[in-house]
């Protein structure tokens, strides 16, 4: 429990002195039987294709920080591989809407991208799925409590 909290907080205090504000908190289930590593590389995938999509190539650079976790398993069965990022999606740039179904169609359209949210009610799953962060410090928190559990949890990347 101190090694997640101290993570935690070692990673509010960098986000903050590099003036990372996230604005979006985004769930992505991978299929039933995906790993850890799958996700994981789903997502990277997902950032790279949103970042030729929205910025360019050589342009600004998608602000995000993403975790990967086991143990939600829809329909009962499988792994429950999924994403947990919090991501900076510049309103400036695309307007919000934009942003979530960009997301949305990219990580579906992966191999292993599967649907959004945790719940199994699909009203309920598009409006859990891409969240307003209101307190970066519960979104942080909720994205390192597995991270002492290396069967159930994989730090992905973060850019900010």
């Amino acid at each position: 429990m101190i090694h997640k909290q101290l993570t935690a907080a070692h990673t509010l205090t960098e986000m903050r002195s590099k003036g990372f504000s996230p604005n979006k908190f985004i769930t992505l289930l991978g299929h039933q039987y995906s790993s850890l590593d799958d996700v994981t590389g789903a997502y990277a995938h997902t950032i790279n294709v949103l970042q030729r999509k929205i910025y360019g190539r050589y342009g600004k650079k998608i602000k995000h920080m993403a975790v990967a976790e086991t143990g939600h398993q829809h329909f009962d069965v499988g792994k429950g591989s999924h994403i947990h990022a919090l991501i900076e999606c510049d309103e400036d740039w695309l307007e919000i809407y934009k942003w979530q179904d960009a997301i949305k169609k990219t990580w579906i359209g992966t191999r292993i991208g599967t649907s959004i949210s945790l719940v199994n009610d699909t009203a309920m799953a598009n409006e859990t799925w891409f969240e307003d962060v209101y307190n970066l410090d519960e979104a942080v928190d909720y994205c390192y409590k597995n991270s002492t559990d290396a069967e159930r949890y994989q730090f992905i990347d973060r850019k900010y």
